[in-house]
């Protein structure tokens, strides 16, 4: 198996470590995986998005994964996209 890992430390407002989370989801075998952009959301949490490849497809065309955390970095929810670009789909 192969997961997306992301890395998550919040600061406070002097630059202590507020919190800091490994996160990881699970797709089939022989992907390339990275997070790419970190945006905070209104309740005070983060949401990450990232891509992969499959290379079992033989397409080089890059997929999305995206997950959402509250302001404590615990995990709400998350999703990639199975079928291709434009076809987001969430799993549990």
């Amino acid at each position: 198996m192969f997961e997306y890992t992301a890395f998550l430390l919040k600061l406070d407002s002097l630059g202590n470590e507020d919190w800091f989370n490994y996160y990881a989801y699970q797709f089939g075998d022989e992907h390339l995986s990275e997070p790419f952009e970190v945006e905070q959301t209104s309740d005070g949490g983060y949401l990450v998005a990232g891509q992969y490849i499959d290379w079992n497809t033989g397409s080089l065309l890059p997929r999305g994964w995206l997950f959402k955390v509250d302001a404590y970095g615990d995990l709400e929810w998350q999703g990639y996209a199975p079928v291709g670009i434009g076809e987001f789909k969430i799993q549990d």
